[in-house]
């Protein structure tokens, strides 16, 4: 009996993984839609939500491609948005939009804003947690943060200008 257990147990430790099975996706762009501009694709892998210019309209909007549907929706409430940033519960989408950070919940309701100020901004991340969200503002080059519920901007890093220096893409790490 022990033997056989051993042997089962050394069966058990030693066997290789199974494999994750590989998934193809394609991202089929309607024709009245031009080529993606800025995305961003959730944590889990199961949505993307990118920003399209429509052919006759002069304002940007974002949509949002769940793998497991068939086609992308438009984000009500998104009209000039760009730079969006799923959250890392893949529950809402932050984007900037007239000069503010919105905030919409991905499985429908209200958009809100977090930051009322003339911010335009470039880089938009949500922190590992969720509980901020940190931006670069375009006209300083600093780093800023607010919280993800909204309320007041917190510089978190200043960098002073230079014609050979700039700071972009940046991204948050583990415990922020």
């Amino acid at each position: 009996a022990a033997v056989v257990l051993a042997l089962a147990f050394g069966w058990v430790v030693t066997r290789p993984e199974a494999q994750q099975p590989t998934t193809r996706i394609s991202v089929r762009v309607p024709d009245d839609q031009g080529p993606v501009a800025t995305f961003d694709i959730s944590a889990d892998g199961s949505l993307m939500v990118y920003m399209m210019l429509r052919e006759g309209e002069n304002s940007r909007t974002l949509w949002a491609r769940r793998w497991d549907g068939l086609d992308a929706t438009r984000i009500p409430g998104s009209e000039g948005g760009t730079i969006p940033a799923i959250s890392p519960d893949g529950e809402e989408v932050a984007f900037f939009a007239g000069g503010t950070i919105r905030v919409f919940p991905l499985r429908g309701g209200v958009s809100r804003s977090l930051a009322g100020e003339s911010l335009p901004g470039s880089v938009l991340r949500w922190g590992p947690e969720g509980r901020w969200v940190y931006f670069q503002a375009r006209s300083s080059n600093f780093f800023y943060r607010v919280p993800a519920e909204g309320g007041p901007v917190e510089l978190i890093a200043p960098f002073e200008m230079s014609p050979n220096r700039s700071n972009q893409w940046f991204d948050i790490l583990p415990n922020g």
